[in-house]
């Protein structure tokens, strides 16, 4: 037999008559070239993979009663008997229900079942942790099974690249976790034929999680490589196509070589002409994994980040990377992250040993005042006022020093002491010291955010406020009608206030602490802006005068303050005037938040009280 003969031969048993009747056309030197590149199948073919090809094959077995494709010498499978292959691996892997709502497309109900089997991995302390994890720049690699026996030169290499491991785990997925992270892919029919046995490749055994911190000069998503392409350098190039498992088991020492066997039309494109159609790959001559293996990782980008952290960990360990974050923020060892609080954010407690902070992170979905706060925190810090310190904040977080003690509300025998007063009025007046170029939002070096031209233009929004509410049948009509009426009389004393100071926003007995029966600061800025310091008092008593001690706390706080402040006739009536708009604000956020009925209570109880 010739040498051309024999090589035909080659290409039709290891192929197929559609590549032999390419081949028979290619010269001696082509030909040989080609069956040099091909005839490493037989190496790849024959190699023992392992306890990763016995769980795959077995799970497949089970289902159609054989070894599946492992070589084309067994038969062509086409196109559609692979789909229906599929499929019926398909039910045995997702269910028959399932498999029929990705085979029918039937959107909705698929997106239904992939919503409710999400919830079962999110909490609101595991998105609100995630939401931080993402802002502070973590990132995270999947290596699947396949892969996992190169986690460590990975590792390695991120190293050098300059990136910064903080975490890495091994997790089998179950899965529930793989659906919640591919359901996209998972309703796609065009791609059906291909997922079950990509689902298998994830679940066949153990994958490696490693988290790292994003650096300014690293790209991630340039280091880790195109799927499917080699490019040197890469995690999916040089590393996983090279480096892999099966290239140097199957005596391939270029990875270049890997896609002559995969694809062997594309080979002969390559040695003879770009003109010859391919249909790309032809995974029919291969094991339903090795495919997969081209890529072997898995990196999540933006908000895919926050979702996956939440759906492959747990709160314990997604709190462990945080506290390594946090130690890295502080260069101190975190201890424990402990949940105190849940409101407008979350609070979290960070112990450090013989000192704590407390971490703040706003809700998903939410805008948070965190900047605007931090900015009030350090301004108020070089007034040496007892107040905590900002140590590190983004859009929606907040890392802070403590104040020592805890909150005098519902504490009469605090909350009564004059003591407690006198020191804080010596905080408020340094609060109050602080003033600032415009009305509006609080930055550091001036104001940012929302700006007014004038005081008065920051009350624009009663006219609307009142409008919407007098339409709500559970809000006594004559009652809003009395106080708006004392506002459009009154508003006038408003227009006087042209010099802009800093406002708590939210001062009451709820943030003022105290520690071993003594004042020892106020906490939460978040609302604070840039207005009249009488709106602070004017809160305080709109707070207070719904209480039973309300009328004397709100005494003994003006006859502390009043050691550093007269009040005139004119002050006390902005008092009460700006009681009006808290009242009113109030209800009209209850509106939206189904406490309608509470807060026009306490309306009721402001009308009595508002004396201009």
């Amino acid at each position: 037999m010739s040498g051309r003969t024999n090589i035909l031969r080659i290409m039709k048993n290891y192929y197929s008559d559609k590549i032999a009747q390419y081949t028979g056309s290619l010269s001696e030197a082509e030909l040989s070239k080609y069956a040099q590149e091909t005839a490493l199948l037989d190496n790849l073919r024959r190699y023992n993979l392992g306890n990763l090809y016995n769980n795959i094959s077995a799970k497949i077995k089970k289902v159609f009663g054989k070894k599946f494709l492992e070589s084309a010498n067994s038969g062509i499978i086409t196109a559609e008997e692979s789909i229906n292959a599929n499929i019926n691996l398909a039910k045995d892997l997702y269910s028959d229900h399932l498999a029929n709502l990705i085979l029918n497309h039937n959107i909705k109900q698929f997106e239904d079942l992939s919503d409710d089997n999400l919830r079962k991995f999110v909490s609101e302390n595991k998105s609100t942790l995630s939401n931080f994890l993402e802002s502070k720049g973590v990132q995270f690699l999947v290596i699947r099974p396949e892969m996992h026996h190169l986690h460590q030169v990975i590792e390695e290499f991120l190293e050098r690249e300059g990136l910064k491991i903080i975490y890495s785990i091994d997790k089998t997925l179950s899965f529930e976790q793989y659906w919640a992270i591919y359901k996209d892919n998972l309703i796609d029919k065009n791609s059906f034929a291909d997922f079950p046995t990509r689902t298998l490749v994830y679940l066949s055994g153990k994958c490696r999680i490693i988290v790292i911190l994003k650096s300014k000069n690293v790209d991630l998503s340039k280091i880790k490589g195109e799927r499917g392409v080699y490019i040197p350098h890469t995690i999916r190039g040089d590393l996983i196509t090279k480096e892999s498992l099966y290239l140097l088991k199957g005596g391939i020492v270029d990875a270049k070589k890997l896609y002559f066997i995969l694809d062997p039309i594309g080979s002969y494109r390559n040695i003879v002409s770009g003109d010859i159609p391919s249909d790309g790959i032809h995974k029919e001559y291969m094991y339903p994994f090795l495919f997969y293996a081209i890529a072997g990782i898995h990196t999540p980008e933006n908000d895919e980040v926050r979702k996956e952290l939440q759906v492959l960990l747990s709160l314990d360990e997604i709190k462990e990377i945080t506290k390594r974050v946090l130690s890295k923020d502080l260069n101190e060892r975190v201890k424990s992250l402990d949940f105190i609080s849940s409101g407008e954010s979350l609070t979290y407690s960070v112990d450090l040993g013989e000192k704590r902070n407390y971490l703040k992170i706003g809700k998903e979905g939410r805008s948070s005042n965190f900047v605007f706060e931090a900015h009030a925190l350090k301004l108020l810090n070089n007034h040496a006022a007892n107040v905590s310190t900002p140590i590190d904040y983004g859009s929606d977080y907040l890392l802070q020093s403590e104040v020592k003690g805890e909150s005098i509300n519902d504490k009469p025998k605090l909350f009564l002491k004059q003591c407690i007063y006198d020191d804080l009025a010596k905080d408020l007046n340094k609060f109050y010291s602080l003033n600032f170029d415009k009305f509006g939002r609080v930055g550091l070096n001036g104001n940012t955010g929302k700006e007014f031209c004038n005081w008065e233009d920051f009350f624009d929004e009663i006219d609307i406020w009142v409008h919407e509410i007098s339409k709500n049948d559970l809000v006594e009509r004559s009652l809003v009608d009395y106080l708006y009426k004392i506002w459009i009389s009154s508003k006038w004393k408003i227009a006087k206030i042209s010099e802009p100071h800093l406002v708590h926003g939210d001062f009451c007995l709820d943030h003022i602490y105290s520690s071993d029966g003594q004042y020892s600061g106020i906490i939460d800025f978040g609302d604070s802006f840039a207005g009249d310091p009488l709106m602070d008092l004017a809160y305080f008593k709109y707070k207070e005068i719904t209480k039973d001690y309300g009328a004397k706390t709100y005494k003994l706080l003006i006859d502390a303050y009043s050691k550093f402040r007269k009040f005139s006739k004119h002050e006390k009536d902005l008092v009460d005037l700006y009681m009006i708009y808290w009242g009113l604000r109030r209800v009209h956020e209850a509106m939206g938040d189904g406490l309608i009925l509470k807060f026009t209570e306490k309306l009721s109880k402001l009308g009595e009280d508002i004396y201009i």
